[in-house]
């Protein structure tokens, strides 16, 4: 009974997390996968404003999981884009401004690593010490699969 009862609780925390996310982020989404189309990462329209804006400052009050929530969120979106235009200057500028927030995503989430490109060029964005951390981090997944 009381495994059923932290599920519940577990499941309940993530909607509130998502929920809460969402509240800042849907406003940028778009945003953000425009300027990763474009490949502008400073300036008027670029990635850069969103990512490091007020909102995503915001989001800290709530704590690591919420700002990270909101970077993952940035991450797919940026993917997304940048794979649909083949401009991979954004991906490259968000992985160099949070490259703690890449490797936690590759050790909790390394199949979003799959692609050839996405992981090279991440891996552009690294020092050899986080990039042999960074490709640990996804080889042990695809080891396990």
């Amino acid at each position: 009974m009381r495994d059923r009862n932290t599920k519940r609780y577990h499941l309940e925390d993530q909607r509130e997390l998502h929920d809460v996310v969402m509240k800042y982020m849907k406003p940028l989404i778009e945003l953000i996968k425009k300027a990763a189309e474009i490949g502008v990462w400073e300036g008027l329209d670029g990635a850069a404003q969103y990512l490091l804006g007020t909102r995503m400052e915001a989001l800290k009050q709530y704590g690591k999981d919420y700002h990270n929530k909101a970077l993952a969120i940035c991450f797919e979106s940026i993917v997304e884009s940048t794979k649909a235009k083949q401009n991979w200057h954004v991906l490259k500028k968000f992985t160099e401004t949070n490259i703690d927030f890449v490797l936690t995503m590759a050790e909790d989430n390394p199949s979003a690593f799959i692609d050839e490109e996405i992981r090279q060029y991440c891996l552009s964005a690294m020092n050899t010490r986080r990039q042999k951390q960074f490709l640990q981090l996804v080889e042990d997944q695809r080891i396990t699969e």
